[in-house]
């Protein structure tokens, strides 16, 4: 019976491990001079560079839900996938935020692509937003008098 809470907890581990290398990975591909949203495609040619075999390693955080309060998933006008991060998967890792006030104009085109379409899509509305008042509060301040 030990044997099995040992295993059930070394499996929890390797899971939460994994998990965050999917969040940093994300995170290491977002803001300038990276677009400000990491590219899937991108995102998993990364995960290719760890030991686990990587379609099983891509399966394993694409397909499970907890993402769902992490990330958000975005199509472009191009057909092209993207991955964001949401504000609670930076506790998760380390708190680093990748953004800065040069990223403004390329969350503001995501926020004009979305409104432009027929099914807008709240949820990456709400992303942008989030992500503009939060480089607001950060750097809004810097050289004014």
């Amino acid at each position: 019976m030990a044997n099995q809470t040992t295993d059930g907890e070394q499996e929890r581990t390797v899971g939460k491990r994994t998990y965050e290398i999917f969040l940093r990975t994300i995170r290491a591909n977002l803001g300038s001079p990276q677009p400000p949203m990491a590219a899937k495609y991108s995102v998993s040619i990364c995960l290719c560079s760890y030991k686990r075999p990587a379609k099983a390693f891509y399966n394993s955080v694409f397909v499970g839900r907890e993402q769902k309060d992490d990330i958000v998933e975005w199509t472009d006008a191009d057909g092209r996938d993207f991955l964001a991060l949401k504000m609670s998967a930076y506790d998760k890792i380390d708190g680093i935020y990748p953004y800065s006030e040069e990223d403004i104009n390329a969350i503001e085109e995501i926020i004009q692509v979305e409104t432009s379409r027929d099914d807008t899509d709240k949820e990456i509305i709400g992303w942008a937003n989030t992500q503009l008042l939060k480089i607001e509060s950060l750097y809004g301040d810097e050289g004014e008098s």
